[in-house]
């Protein structure tokens, strides 16, 4: 994930939100709204930093359209409750005329979209889907992420493990990561309130519900992802130390870095490099 700061909205979208229309909208209006997400991220998927571009990549919905929908099963007051934090940073203070109608009133909302590349067809994945396509398998029990790109504090503390892993704040194996939502035990007083293990994991701390998105909802740890990063930190690794006296390695190790940094933030023709924040991970590590 890379931090997503959101522009304004194209004229012909703004209009339609406001007039309260709805999504899918017609095609050419898809087509401006996704092109001004592609350029906002720098043609790079909001989820897993791959490629994309016109051709492959979607529209997300970060407050997804159905998610007041009764049908998933789940209390809406309850899941609120667990929610409101991260609702309220990405459309700010929740009117309570609004609370049980969200998904559907945010749809057009500029703010609740990104650009996410096509999870489904991530031929690298061989454990099957990512991102949103693999977002949307657990929504019944989830329907909204505990982090989101858009989060500029919780991107500041996303980190990459040597051997790629992706990971908040403190690393964790991704066994224990998986192992999270049933190892951990809800209370007595979560279960006199009506929650099940089951229930959005309200048990789980939000440090450990986000290491839960990450690795299992979104599957940002799957084989092939943490492979690609896991080369781009050994590329790095060894243009730091390559030809490097050990009396002077730091000091060149440095300048390397500042250098190679300029490169890794900077977009070329309106794109950033694919999986950018792995390598500035490294390089500001390197220069701190």
């Amino acid at each position: 994930m890379k931090f997503i700061k959101k522009g304004q909205a194209c004229k012909d979208l703004s209009s339609h939100h406001k007039a309260k229309g709805s999504y899918p909208f017609n095609q050419s209006l898809k087509d401006k709204v996704l092109q001004n997400l592609l350029e906002e991220q720098g043609f790079l998927c909001g989820f897993c930093m791959r490629k994309i571009s016109e051709n492959n990549a979607t529209i997300e919905h970060l407050i997804s359209q159905s998610f007041n929908n009764d049908s998933r099963g789940y209390e809406y007051t309850k899941m609120f409750s667990a929610y409101q934090k991260n609702l309220e940073e990405l459309i700010g203070r929740v009117k309570k005329k609004d609370s049980n109608n969200l998904g559907k009133k945010h749809d057009t909302n500029y703010k609740n979209m990104i650009a996410v590349c096509e999870g489904n067809k991530n031929k690298f994945c061989i454990e099957g889907m990512t991102c949103d396509k693999k977002r949307a398998t657990c929504q019944g029990k989830r329907p909204l992420l505990f982090i989101t790109p858009l989060n500029k504090i919780k991107m500041d503390d996303i980190k990459f493990s040597p051997n790629g892993v992706i990971y908040y704040k403190s690393f964790l194996t991704v066994e224990k990561i998986d192992d999270l939502a049933k190892s951990k035990k809800i209370t007595q007083e979560q279960k006199y309130k009506g929650f099940t293990q089951h229930d959005v994991n309200y048990h789980l701390s939000v440090d450990e519900n986000i290491q839960y998105d990450l690795n299992h909802v979104l599957n940002l740890n799957c084989a092939g992802l943490v492979e690609k990063r896991a080369g781009i930190l050994t590329s790095i690794r060894r243009t730091l130390s390559r030809n490097t006296n050990p009396q002077n390695y730091k000091e060149i190790a440095k300048k390397r870095a500042r250098s190679l940094l300029v490169e890794w933030e900077k977009k070329t023709n309106s794109q950033f490099n694919e999986f950018c924040e792995v390598a500035i991970f490294r390089l500001k590590k390197e220069l701190s």
